[in-house]
């Protein structure tokens, strides 16, 4: 009898797994098909279900709100699609940054390739941020939530973004370009008595604000008698205590110019006072308008656990994947990372999930490929699994899909697992696609 108990026990405990590996509770649904020259790359496409009367003669797609960014394969431009219609009619090419299922979600840089456009210009750049058209300028450099950094006439700046009746406003900043020396830089790079050691043909980097004023400089020097390398800084010069080129030293000022990081093998100057960092590589660092740093760095021979993320020297996460890493227009730390399966946001020491924005936005410096992810059920006994950036979906150990998945989520209201796919069909034309796996 006791056994018997047990195996009742036993058979009870498996039924929602049973339950589960059933590709019955695989729902397809497929937004649209794309014209045979069109094409999507993964995560460039987002959808979610939008309230609409019932109505037999209404599409299944009628029932979503989406947006997607397709690239022509004949003319290479790309086209920004709004509930299946194009969103502008002009030539343009699209860099995304923050993509959602609607035009207002969005953080898009636009690069214009008309000839008769005489209001923007041919070749220029447009930021265009939760469906406000931002200034027009060379070109786009990054993207934040709030603001953008960009160049215009050889100067860099630094705005945030314009919402409604609230103008962004723009800042010059220090960002240093390569440059090639030739001699009549000689007096630029002279300063605070340390003359010009450069000769022509030598790199050097180089920020100029408007009218010529603001100059920062940097440059690496060593000459045959000098055992190590020697860093040119605004005409201070630091010694380095050890041999670099620009190939392995990296340096970035903070955006008002009053403080510098750069960072080299196994350690890392702060306003020149040099640090050690020794069986790491530190991948990306920030420092801030108030000489703040923060660096993210790999413990070497141990990259697949992640990244371990540093401020002022104290330690913020251990071994996490990060992806979006950046200051905010407040020049505070804003980064995210991979936890549970989910992505999570860290905005000045406050830690919040990316899906309470929304189900369907996605940043693309969180498309990392390669990333053995797990996403569970609220109560812990379903598991959907996946690879990052490759081909199948696997729930509770069952094959399901043979797409690439992105933007994996859980819905709790409605228990079901969700996910977006960009497919090619029998007759080679793209669908767009999204499943739902109801538990």
């Amino acid at each position: 009898m006791k056994r018997l108990t047990l195996l009742l026990l036993l058979l009870v405990s498996l039924h929602p797994l049973a339950q589960a590996q059933s590709h019955e509770n695989l729902k397809r649904v497929r937004i649209t098909t794309l014209e045979g020259f069109l094409s999507v790359n993964h995560g460039e496409f987002q959808a979610e279900h939008s309230f609409v009367p019932n109505s037999s003669t209404l599409s299944t797609s009628s029932y979503y709100n989406y947006l997607y960014v397709a690239k022509n394969e004949k003319s290479g431009m790309s086209d920004i699609f709004v509930d299946g219609k194009p969103l502008l009619p002009y030539k343009y090419k699209v860099r995304p940054f923050r993509i959602g299922s609607k035009w207002s979600d969005c953080v898009f840089a636009v690069k214009y390739f008309e000839n008769d456009l005489h209001e923007i210009g041919y070749g220029m750049e447009v930021v265009y941020a939760y469906g406000v058209k931002q200034g027009i300028c060379d070109s786009i450099i990054s993207m934040t939530n709030d603001g953008y950094v960009f160049k215009l006439n050889n100067v860099y700046y630094f705005s945030t973004f314009t919402k409604g009746t609230t103008v962004g406003q723009t800042t010059p900043i220090v960002w240093p370009e390569k440059r090639i020396y030739k001699e009549e830089d000689k007096d630029m790079l002279t300063a605070n008595g340390v003359s010009c050691k450069l000769s022509a043909g030598d790199v050097y980097h180089c920020s100029v604000g408007r009218e010529g004023s603001n100059i920062h400089f940097y440059y690496l020097y060593r000459d045959k008698y000098m055992p190590q390398t020697l860093l040119v800084i605004d005409g201070r010069l630091i010694e380095l205590f050890g041999n670099y080129t620009d190939d392995n030293f990296k340096l970035k000022y903070s955006h008002n110019g009053m403080h510098w990081m750069a960072v080299a093998d196994g350690r890392f100057w702060v306003d020149g006072e040099m640090k050690s960092i020794e069986g790491y590589t530190i991948s990306d660092f920030l420092i801030s308008n108030s000489g703040d740093y923060v660096y993210k760095a790999r413990k070497n021979g141990e990259e697949e656990k992640g990244e371990t993320l540093v401020m002022n020297g104290e330690i913020i996460r251990r071994q996490v994947i990060i992806g979006h890493f950046t200051l905010n227009a407040q020049q505070r730390l804003r980064f995210h990372f991979l936890a549970g399966g989910q992505w999570y946001v860290y905005d000045n020491g406050q830690i919040s999930s990316v899906e309470k924005e929304s189900n369907s936005v996605l940043y693309t410096d969180d498309l990392i490929d390669n990333l053995v992810v797990d996403r569970l059920s609220s109560n812990g006994m379903h598991k959907l699994s996946y690879v990052s950036g490759r081909e199948g979906v696997e729930i509770d150990g069952m094959r399901m899909t043979e797409s690439v998945p992105f933007q994996v989520v859980y819905d709790k209201n409605e228990k079901s697992f969700k996910w977006n796919a960009i497919e090619i069909n029998s007759e080679g034309r793209t669908d767009l696609v999204i499943y739902t796996y109801s538990l």
